[in-house]
């Protein structure tokens, strides 16, 4: 399946994901670094997942 049709179609699921992370992460007043909700981590490691998979790269040829 494409992964844009993929990500629209499972878009409210997608936000529910993201809302129920961030509550979960505020709830216990969880921060990354001293200033920014923990949320802000979440959602970068997000963009990152996300460009990875739209560049169509395996996993298996990322080094560490």
């Amino acid at each position: 399946m494409d992964f844009n049709k993929c990500v629209s179609e499972l878009k409210e699921l997608i936000e529910d994901i993201r809302s129920a992370a961030h509550k979960a992460h505020a709830d216990v007043n969880q921060f990354y670094g001293s200033d920014k909700p923990y949320s802000y981590h979440l959602d970068s490691v997000v963009e990152y997942v996300i460009k990875l998979l739209l560049s169509g790269k395996k996993l298996s040829s990322i080094k560490n």
